[in-house]
C-alpha cells in the first residue's frame, strides 16, 4: 500500500470521528429545542372553549397602549393577548376616559378588567391587581440648550408638561421646589411630550421609555437631554373587581409562564429600546451560551484527548514512510533542477537570438546571441523589449502582417546597421501559455541570415545568367532574320533608286524589323536587371505577358504551343522581379519537361503548356501546366527543397525559389504531377488588392 492511500485512509478515520463529533454535539442541541419545545408547549395549552373577557384601556401611552390608525398597539396589548391564547380568552377591547371612567366601569360590570394603571393613583381597596406587566422610570427632558442652562442652575423651569395622575405628588413638589415651575396638566403622556416638543413647555415630566419611544419616532433624539433617568419608578398592572379574583390569578399564572419560557422577554424587546433590558438579556443569553459551550467543551476535549492519541500512533507509524518520500522529492527536486541548468544551457549555446517576454513587454529571459544581435550586453531582465531598435523595428514588421497577438514564422525584414552596413534577419514569435490556456508572454527567435541571402542571390544570379544565356541561344535565329532582311533590302537599294514602289516597300519592311528586333533586346535586358525586393502593386497580367512572349520564340522552335488565359485589371502587392524571375523558371521547368517526354518513341499528344490566372473567393490563382514528362511521388515530395534536380545540367532551385517568393509575399505554392502525364503548378495569393486602387493602399475585396 502507497504513502498516499495510507494517509488517505487516516483521513477517513479522521473525518468519521469529526462525523461523530458533530452528530454528538447535534443530539445535545435537538434535546435542548424538544426541552424548550415541550415546555412552551405545556404552558400554552388551554382548553378549546374561548371566554369573553372584555378590557378596558386608555390610550394615549406609547410604547404600551395607544392607537395608531385606529389600530389599538403596544406592549400591554401584546402582552394580554399571549395571556388570552395562554388562558384560552377571547379580549374585546373598550376605550375607557381616564382611570374614574374605567373603575366605574368595573363596577358597573361594564368591563372585566382595566389594562396599564399604576398603583400611584389612589384606587380603592376593592380593586385587585395583577403582577407588574411593566415596569419603567419618571425621567424629566429638555432641550439639549435648556438642559446645559439647568445643571449650572443658570435657568429655571418655567412650566412643564405632566400627565395626570402619573406621579405621585411628593415627587411633584420636590420638582416644583427645585425648579420653581409651573405644570401642564394633560390627559395622558402622548398628549404631555407632544406639548413639549411643540414648544408650549420648558420640559416634560414623564415615563422614560414613552419619551424614547416617542422621540425615536419622531427621529429628534438628538436634539434633547434626559436631565434625570430616575426621579420615581412606575409600574403597571393590570386590575379588576374583587368578584373577577380567578381572572386576575389566571392572568399571573400566565405571565409568571411567559416569563419563564421567555415569550414575556421577546415581547418586551419588541416595545423596548431599554439598555438595561437588553443588558439583562444579554447576561442572561451569555450564561445560557456558557453553559451549553461549557458541556460542549468537555465533550470536545475528552474526543480530542482520544483523537489526538490515535494520530499521535498513526503520525509515528507514518513517519519512516514520509521521510522516504520526502528523501524521493528531494532527489525529483535535485533532477529538475539539473534539467533547468540543462535547458538554460542550451538556450545559452543556441545559434539562434532567443528573447522570451511577458504580457507587459517585459524581458523575461535572453540568450548571449540576442544581446549581440541588438548589441546591447547590459541588457537585464524585467527591462522593456521595445527598447532595443532593432527589436522595435521587427515588431512594427510583425505587427503589419498579423497584428499585435497572432503567432508568425520565417518572417524576414532588413534593417540599417549603419550608414553603410544592411543586415538581414529572419523572426518567429510564438504565444506562450499557461496551463490553463491563458497567455502568460511571447518567445521570439532571432537568426542573422544576412549570408544565408547572400549566398541564395548568388545562386539566383547564376541561375538567372544560365537561363539567360539559353534564351539568348534559343533567340538568336529570330533577331538575325530581321536582321538579313534589312541587310538585303540595304543592299538592293542601290539598284532601285528609280524604283517607287521598292522604297515604299523598304520603308514599311525596315522600321517593323527593327522594332521587333528592339521589343526582344528590351525582353532580355529586362530579364538580365537585378531584380528588387522591394514590394508594389504589380499587375499580374502584364507580367504573365510578359514572360510569356519571352518564352515563346523557343517554344516554337520546339513545337510546344502555348495556350494563355488572363484577367484585366488583376493586381498583387509583391515584389514584381521576383514575380517574374518565378513565372520564367516554371516556364523553363515545363519546357524542360515536355523535352524529356519527347525523347519517348510512344508519345503522340499534342504538346502544350496552359497558363491561367484567376479569382475566386478572395484568391489570386496563376497556374502553369504542362504535359511533359511529370514527376514521381518522391520526387514531387522532394520539389521545392533547394539543389534538388533530375536534369544533368539544373540547379535545383527553380521550384525553390519560386516557393520561398510565394511564402515571403504572404502565397502559398502547390505543386501536382503526376509520373508521364504531367505537372500543374499554382501560386495562391491571399487577401487580393482591389484593383482600382494602384497607390500602393488598395484594400482587400
Amino acid at each position: 500500500m502507497s504513502v498516499f492511500k495510507k494517509m488517505a485512509m487516516m483521513n477517513r478515520c479522521i473525518a468519521n470521528r469529526r462525523c461523530a463529533l458533530i452528530v454528538l454535539l447535534g443530539s445535545i442541541f435537538i434535546l435542548l429545542g424538544f426541552w424548550c419545545v415541550g415546555f412552551k408547549s405545556s404552558a400554552y395549552s388551554t382548553d378549546n372553549v374561548k371566554i369573553v373577557l372584555k378590557v378596558g384601556y386608555e390610550k394615549g401611552c406609547p410604547p404600551f397602549q395607544w392607537t395608531k390608525n385606529e389600530n389599538l398597539q403596544g406592549l400591554h396589548v401584546d402582552l394580554l393577548k399571549c395571556v388570552a391564547d395562554i388562558q384560552n380568552y377571547q379580549l374585546e377591547f373598550i376605550s375607557v376616559k381616564g382611570i374614574d371612567d374605567g373603575v366605574k366601569k368595573l363596577e358597573d360590570n361594564e368591563i372585566d378588567i382595566l389594562l396599564g394603571v399604576t398603583q400611584n393613583e389612589g384606587l380603592r381597596g376593592d380593586l385587585v391587581y395583577s403582577d407588574p406587566i411593566s415596569e419603567s422610570n419618571i425621567s424629566i427632558l429638555m432641550t439639549d440648550m435648556k438642559a446645559e442652562e439647568f445643571m449650572r442652575n443658570d435657568s429655571s423651569l418655567e412650566l412643564v408638561s405632566i400627565e395626570e395622575n402619573s406621579v405621585h405628588h411628593s415627587v411633584i413638589s420636590a420638582i416644583s421646589s427645585i425648579g420653581g415651575a409651573s405644570f401642564f396638566v394633560c390627559a395622558n403622556q402622548e398628549d404631555a411630550i407632544d406639548s413639549f416638543l411643540n414648544g408650549e413647555t420648558d420640559a416634560v415630566i414623564g415615563v422614560k421609555d414613552s419619551i424614547l419611544y416617542q422621540l425615536s419616532e419622531n427621529r429628534e433624539e438628538n436634539q434633547y437631554t434626559i436631565v434625570n433617568n430616575n426621579v420615581a419608578s412606575i409600574r403597571y398592572y393590570i386590575c379588576s373587581s374583587a368578584d373577577n379574583y380567578n381572572i386576575v390569578k389566571d392572568i399571573n399564572s400566565a405571565l409568571r409562564q411567559m416569563r419563564a419560557s421567555g415569550e414575556y422577554d421577546n415581547i418586551e424587546n419588541r416595545w423596548i429600546k431599554s439598555s438595561e433590558l437588553r443588558a439583562q438579556v444579554l447576561v442572561r443569553n451569555v450564561k445560557i451560551i456558557a453553559a451549553v459551550c461549557i458541556v460542549i467543551a468537555c465533550v470536545f476535549i475528552i474526543f480530542e484527548y482520544r483523537l489526538n492519541r490515535l494520530l499521535k500512533e498513526k503520525v509515528n507509524e507514518k513517519t519512516e514512510e514520509l521521510q522516504s518520500v520526502n528523501d524521493a522529492l528531494r532527489e525529483k527536486i535535485t533532477e529538475i533542477r539539473e534539467n533547468n541548468e540543462i535547458r538554460n544551457k542550451v538556450v545559452d549555446q543556441s545559434p539562434s537570438g532567443i528573447i522570451v517576454m511577458d504580457c507587459q513587454m517585459n524581458i523575461t529571459m535572453i540568450n548571449e546571441k540576442a544581446k549581440d544581435m541588438i548589441d546591447n550586453e547590459n541588457v537585464k531582465l524585467g527591462q522593456p523589449v521595445l527598447i532595443s531598435p532593432l527589436i522595435r523595428y521587427i515588431w512594427d514588421d510583425k505587427c503589419k502582417r498579423v497584428g499585435k497577438s497572432g503567432e508568425c514564422s520565417g518572417y524576414e525584414v532588413k534593417v540599417m546597421k549603419d550608414s553603410y552596413t544592411e543586415r538581414s534577419y529572419r523572426y518567429d514569435v510564438y504565444n506562450l501559455y499557461t496551463e490553463n490556456r491563458e497567455k502568460r508572454g511571447e518567445i521570439m527567435v532571432l537568426e542573422d541570415v544576412t549570408d544565408e541571402i547572400r549566398i541564395k542571390n548568388e545562386i539566383f544570379e547564376k541561375e538567372k545568367n544560365s537561363v539567360l544565356n539559353q534564351m539568348i541561344a534559343e533567340i538568336s535565329h529570330d533577331i538575325l532574320n530581321p536582321l538579313t532582311a534589312i541587310r538585303t533590302l540595304a543592299e538592293l537599294a542601290p539598284q532601285k533608286k528609280q524604283n517607287e514602289s521598292f522604297y515604299l516597300h523598304f520603308s514599311e519592311i525596315v522600321p517593323k524589323e527593327v522594332d521587333r528586333v528592339t521589343v526582344l533586346i528590351k525582353r532580355l535586358l529586362n530579364y538580365a536587371k537585378p531584380s528588387s525586393s522591394k514590394r508594389e502593386i504589380t499587375d499580374v497580367s502584364a507580367v504573365i505577358n510578359s514572360c510569356a512572349q519571352l518564352m515563346e520564340p523557343v517554344m516554337k522552335k520546339d513545337g510546344i504551343i502555348l495556350e494563355l488565359r488572363t484577367e484585366e485589371n488583376s493586381f498583387l502587392y509583391v515584389d514584381e522581379g521576383q514575380f517574374k524571375q518565378s513565372m520564367l523558371n516554371l516556364i523553363t521547368n515545363s519546357i524542360d519537361a515536355i523535352l524529356e517526354k519527347k525523347k519517348i518513341s510512344s508519345f503522340k499528344e499534342e504538346l502544350s503548356i496552359k497558363i491561367s490566372e484567376w479569382r475566386e473567393n478572395n484568391m489570386v490563382y496563376i497556374q502553369v501546366k504542362d504535359n511533359g514528362i511529370g514527376m514521381t511521388e518522391g520526387q514531387k515530395e522532394m520539389a521545392t527543397t533547394p539543389f534538388f534536380t533530375t536534369k544533368s545540367n539544373g540547379s535545383g532551385l527553380g521550384l525553390s525559389m519560386a516557393n520561398r517568393f510565394a511564402s515571403e509575399n504572404g502565397g502559398k505554392l502547390i505543386v501536382e504531377s503526376v509520373y508521364r502525364k504531367g505537372a500543374t503548378v499554382t501560386f495562391c495569393f491571399q487577401c487580393p488588392l482591389d484593383s482600382d486602387k494602384k497607390d500602393g493602399k488598395g484594400e482587400c475585396k
